[in-house]
């Protein structure tokens, strides 16, 4: 209970992190279990909470979606998370883009480039990066 006072945590995270405490083989799936039937451990609402606390950062949905698998959870649950939030990820991505290069396009191939491999780092795709960034003003 005092992990799950701090955040939230999917099944797969509690779950390795109460084996990790060396307790009777099988008592970490059982309480696990239980937690879940209470309803005191979601995937979804995990999944939910780490997206938006993520958007808040400034990270992509590659990165986002990158943590969300080594954390354990299912990608069709990743997939419905991500979904419905295209038009917040571009605004992310152009409020990093300004806080980091200023309003001004890049002026050339280098800087382009310099600004595409910052996003992509965020974890943007290409396709947002091309979306965001006026690449016909470089020559």
């Amino acid at each position: 209970m005092r992990l799950l006072a701090r955040r939230e945590y999917g099944r797969a995270e509690l779950l390795a992190r109460l084996r990790a405490r060396r307790g009777e083989p099988g008592a970490a799936e059982a309480v696990v279990d239980e937690l879940a039937a209470q309803g005191l451990v979601s995937d979804a609402r995990f999944v939910e909470a780490l997206v938006r606390n993520r958007l808040e950062r400034g990270h992509g949905p590659v990165r986002v979606a990158r943590e969300l698998r080594e954390k354990g959870i299912d990608d069709a649950v990743i997939q419905d998370a991500l979904a419905g939030l295209g038009e917040e990820w571009l605004a992310r991505l152009r409020t990093a883009r300004r806080k980091r290069f200023g309003e001004a396009p890049p002026a050339d191939f280098r800087e382009l480039a310099k600004q595409i491999r910052f996003l992509q780092s965020r974890g943007f795709t290409l396709e947002q990066i091309r979306t965001v960034i006026d690449t016909t003003a470089v020559d």
